[in-house]
C-alpha cells in the first residue's frame, strides 16, 4: 500500500470530484480534484489526473497522478 493509502485513516473526510473527461479510442483521461479535511482540521485541495486504458468495455489498466506531497503535508507527515 502506498503512502496515501496507508495515511487514509488520518482523514475526517475525503472526496474526489471529476471535472472533465477526455476520450480518444480506448483511452479515457479524467481531470479533477480531491478535497479533504484531516482529523487534525487541515483542509486540502489537490488536482488529479487519471488515465484509464479500456479493454473489452472494462478497465484494462489505470494510472493515477496527484501531488502526494500536498496531502502528506496536510497530514503532518
Amino acid at each position: 500500500m502506498g503512502a496515501i493509502g496507508a495515511a487514509s485513516d488520518g482523514f475526517e473526510s475525503l472526496t474526489s470530484h471529476p471535472d472533465e473527461f477526455i476520450e480518444q479510442d480506448d483511452t479515457v483521461v479524467v481531470l479533477g480534484h480531491t478535497e479533504a479535511r484531516t482529523k487534525t482540521g487541515n483542509d486540502v485541495k489537490v488536482p488529479f489526473v487519471h488515465v484509464w486504458r479500456m479493454s473489452g468495455g472494462a478497465i484494462g489498466r489505470g494510472q493515477l497522478l496527484t501531488d502526494t506531497s500536498v496531502i502528506l503535508e496536510a497530514l503532518g507527515s
